[in-house]
Formats: structure tokens, C-alpha cells, sequence
């Protein structure tokens, strides 16, 4: 597939083969020339032009015919009086200038993919504002010599307003939804960081409790101490050699053995 972009000083390609892109190119001709021709030919200022080329542009003779061929109101300059010419002249100034632009970027684009344009399905999307001109997707029907050719218009992205939606935004349009995709990547990637960052810590802090709680000891006690309450002997290891007491556990039990205990002198 071929995207062609008609921007007002250059008109741009980039050229698709299986959804991936192979080939930019660009030639520095655009809608500036179409005006410029129109001026010069008319006789008319650059901003008489312009204003005409938008509302009475066709690129395509064949759309215009007798019954709905158009008045075109030239004002008068310089004392001259205004003259009334026909869309269709208008056309013929322009057909000749957007047919030279298709050929020259279709030429580039076969130079730059080494005649790799053969491989294309002969899908080609047109955007920018030149695409806006009437008799556009016909005349490059002819010069690219295939019938797949459509204007490409921005899908629809929300919001009250769509005027958005029409192929002069399209490049746009198409930069704020890469910049929106790549702040979507990057936020899954800081997630995904945070979420490696705190498993690491957590299983980190695991691995410390784990040490000071969850490591059994078996205390080496000698001494024999009498709990008050039952009077009977009993071997301060024997609670602790079972294996249910944990280290800072450990630690308290003793503490409370032996002060509810007659005899308070043990060695560790």
C-alpha cells in the first residue's frame, strides 16, 4: 500500500508491503505550485488564487460538464474590470500541475523500493489538503494505473466535535494517537517495573523475617528451673526444643520463665 500525504509545500509517501513499512520518500512540490500556477495563468493575486483553487478546484476534466460547469468571478486589479471565466479552465490549469505531482512521487517512490512496487496490492490512501480536491482520486486512478485509491479520513476519536475528521488532520490526528500509544506503553512498562521493584522487595523482606523469626534454635540450657505455680522440676530446653518458638519469641518466653520461675540463673 502506498499513503501519499498532498501537503501544501511537499507531498510525502510512505510505502507499505504486508503492514510493514519499507520506503519514505518525498518530492518538494504541493498545492503551493497548483496556486502559483493559477495566479500566473489568471493573472490574479496569490490569495485570489488560493481562494479559488479551494472553492472551484477539480484536478479532473471529465467531472465537469456543460450542465454543471461553474462561473468563476476573476475581480477586477488595477482598474481592470472583473471577468468571468469557467470552472473548467480553472480545471485545466490544475489537472496538469497535480498530474505532474503523482508522476514525479510515484518516480520516487519506484527509484527509492528498487521497482519493489510491483509487489503492492495497488491499495493507495490520500490525505493531506490536496486530497480534499475534487477529481483527486481519479486522476490518480490514471497514473498509478489502478483503481484502489480512496481518501484516507481519521477515524472517529470521541468528543462533540468531528471536524477533526477530514483528511487535512490526518497527520495530526495520526501523531496524537502515536504519542497516545507509546504513553499507554510506557505506563505499562513503569507498572510492570514497580511491580518487579515491590515482588523484589517484599520476597527481600520475607527472606529477613524468615531469618530472624522462622530459624529454630535449640537453646543449650543446663539448669533446672522450678515454675512457682506447679512446683515441679522442669528443663527450660524442653519448651524450646520442640520447635514452635521462634527466635524474638524465644526470646520473651525466657524472659517470662524466669521471672515467674525460683531459680533465675541459666547459661545460653
Amino acid at each position: 500500500s502506498i499513503l501519499i500525504d498532498l501537503g501544501a509545500g511537499t507531498t510525502d509517501a510512505l510505502v507499505l508491503i504486508k503492514g510493514a513499512p519499507i520506503s519514505t520518500t518525498s518530492v518538494q512540490v504541493g498545492g503551493n505550485l497548483v496556486t502559483n500556477d493559477i495566479s500566473i495563468v489568471l493573472g490574479i493575486p496569490v490569495a485570489v488564487a488560493e481562494k479559488i483553487k479551494v472553492e472551484y478546484g477539480c484536478c479532473w476534466p471529465q467531472l465537469i460538464n456543460p450542465s454543471n460547469d461553474k462561473e468563476v468571478i476573476l475581480p477586477g486589479i488595477g482598474g481592470r474590470a472583473p471577468e468571468v471565466i469557467m470552472q473548467s479552465k480553472v480545471c485545466e490549469i490544475i489537472q496538469a500541475r497535480v498530474a505532474q505531482i503523482f508522476t514525479m512521487i510515484k518516480a520516487a517512490i519506484v527509484k527509492d523500493t528498487k521497482d519493489t512496487i510491483t509487489q503492492l496490492s495497488g491499495n493507495i490512501i490520500l490525505t493531506g489538503g490536496g486530497a480534499q480536491m475534487e477529481g483527486v482520486v481519479e486522476l490518480a486512478q490514471a497514473i498509478f494505473k489502478t483503481s484502489s485509491v480512496r481518501i484516507g479520513v481519521p477515524e472517529s476519536m470521541g468528543g462533540v466535535e468531528e471536524e477533526y475528521r477530514n483528511p487535512e488532520f490526518a497527520t495530526a490526528v495520526g501523531l496524537i494517537v502515536a504519542n497516545q500509544r507509546i504513553i499507554r506503553e510506557r505506563g505499562k512498562s513503569k507498572k510492570s517495573k514497580r511491580g518487579n521493584v515491590s515482588a523484589q522487595a517484599k520476597n527481600k523482606d520475607e527472606n529477613v523475617l524468615k531469618k530472624i523469626y522462622c530459624k529454630r534454635r535449640k537453646p543449650k540450657l543446663t539448669h533446672t528451673c522450678i515454675d512457682e505455680r506447679s512446683e515441679e522440676p522442669q528443663v527450660a530446653g524442653d519448651f524450646l526444643s520442640k520447635g514452635f518458638l521462634y527466635e524474638s519469641a524465644y526470646t520473651q518466653f525466657l524472659s517470662d520463665f524466669c521471672l515467674n520461675s525460683a531459680f533465675t540463673k541459666f547459661l545460653l
